[in-house]
């Protein structure tokens, strides 16, 4: 199951395009649990789910690291 869910994480931005309404509604119901409001070219959330924001964290420094490291 791990397996699957990392799989799933590495391959989100292709899940989304590739998806359908109902996929792309659970998976940005999964990023962000508190609703996400759209209104035309703007978007607003009360909260992002923690398990996605340390995500990003970790890979915002990968890739400071990596312009460092160049």
């Amino acid at each position: 199951m791990l397996k699957d869910v990392c799989k799933a994480f590495s391959n989100l931005d292709r899940l989304y395009i590739e998806g359908d309404v109902r996929q792309k509604q659970e998976i940005l119901g999964s990023i962000f649990p508190k609703k996400l409001v759209i209104e035309k070219t703007d978007y607003r959330t009360l909260e992002v789910n923690e398990a996605v924001r340390l995500i990003y964290l970790i890979n915002k420094g990968l890739k400071a690291k990596k312009k460092r490291d160049k």
